[in-house]
Order: structure tokens, then C-alpha cells, then sequence
């Protein structure tokens, strides 16, 4: 699936919530994807997190982790490509072509 020109938002079955800058994803019904209870992001992963909001793409989302965590555009792209993989794969989040 072809993710660059989507738009995606968080599930909204989950309850999430950021503790020291860490997104705790809690899930609140059960899916076919996955047997876990609840998952923990880093720093970088809860602040991708924070910015899905269904309005912007992943092109603001990469530039603003560019800025913020001072990485390289080609990998905070590769990286967060891979990350929204997963949280595709456990759905975590929808995405929208809208």
C-alpha cells in the first residue's frame, strides 16, 4: 500500500494518553491483528502520535520530526513509513484518502 499520500487518525476504540513522553496506547476492544492489551511508544514514536490528527500526511509529519529530533529527511521518511506499517498492522490507526 502506497501510504505517502494518505491521510490517517487514530483509532478511536483506543484510549491513549502521553506520560513522560511516552504515548501509553491502551485498547479497549479486541482486533483480529494483534493479542496485545496495550503498547508503549518512545519519544519520537508519541510524538508522531500526537500529530495524527487526520489532516496532515506524512510529509508534515516527517518534516516535523526532521526539526524537532534533528534527523536526516530520507530516514525519519523511511523510519516513519515503517512505524505507520505497524500501527496499520495492529490498527492502531485508519487511513483516509480523503
Amino acid at each position: 500500500m502506497n501510504l505517502a499520500n494518505r491521510r490517517f487518525c487514530k483509532n478511536p476504540d483506543h484510549i491513549s494518553r502521553v506520560v513522560d513522553n511516552q504515548a501509553i496506547i491502551v485498547l479497549t476492544k479486541a482486533t483480529l491483528s494483534t493479542t496485545e492489551k496495550f503498547f508503549v511508544l518512545n519519544d519520537t514514536g508519541s510524538r508522531v502520535w500526537d500529530l495524527l490528527d487526520g489532516r496532515g500526511g506524512i510529509g508534515h509529519i516527517v518534516r516535523t520530526i526532521c526539526k524537532e529530533f534533528d534527523i536526516a529527511e530520507k530516514k525519519a521518511e523511511e523510519d516513519t513509513l515503517e512505524f505507520f506499517e505497524e500501527l496499520l498492522k495492529n490498527e492502531l490507526i485508519s487511513v483516509s484518502d480523503n
